[in-house]
């Protein structure tokens, strides 16, 4: 019984002690280009900016997304060391693809120590809505 006991706070002790995740965190904001107005419920994506070598077992490459809370603030925890895209999109802003959009890159290092910002703007886009009558 005593070794079970024993056993149990040793576990206990390690787990409380465990090293916190490896990695840094990249934090911005996107905004309105012009106006700088904070973007609500814009999708950030994270994605490695050089493609990852296939090794067994053939992993997609590591893309996180995220979408932004009221103040147009996105956060992504955990990051391996390396460089990575970050950009935006919402259904009312231009599309990436537009030329107008521009991503940012970022680089994380090894020890992850310092958190990275990476704020990005979107522009404005143009919605055509109605219906065609015969």
């Amino acid at each position: 019984m005593t070794s079970a006991v024993l056993g149990f706070l040793v576990l206990a002790a390690a787990a409380q002690t465990q090293a916190p995740a490896a990695g840094a965190t990249v934090t911005g904001v996107v905004l309105e280009t012009g106006s700088n107005t904070p973007i609500s419920g814009a999708l950030v994506t994270l994605s490695p900016a050089a493609p990852r070598q296939a090794a067994p077992p053939f992993r997609p490459p590591d893309v996180r997304q995220a979408s932004t809370d009221e103040q147009g603030a996105y956060r992504f925890d955990s990051v391996p060391p390396g460089r990575y895209l970050v950009s935006a999109q919402h259904t009312a802003y231009a599309r990436p693809s537009a030329g107008t959009v521009r991503p940012a890159f970022v680089d994380i290092d090894a020890s992850g120590a310092k958190p990275v910002v990476a704020s990005l703007m979107l522009e404005r886009g143009a919605v055509i809505a109605g219906r065609v009558l015969d």
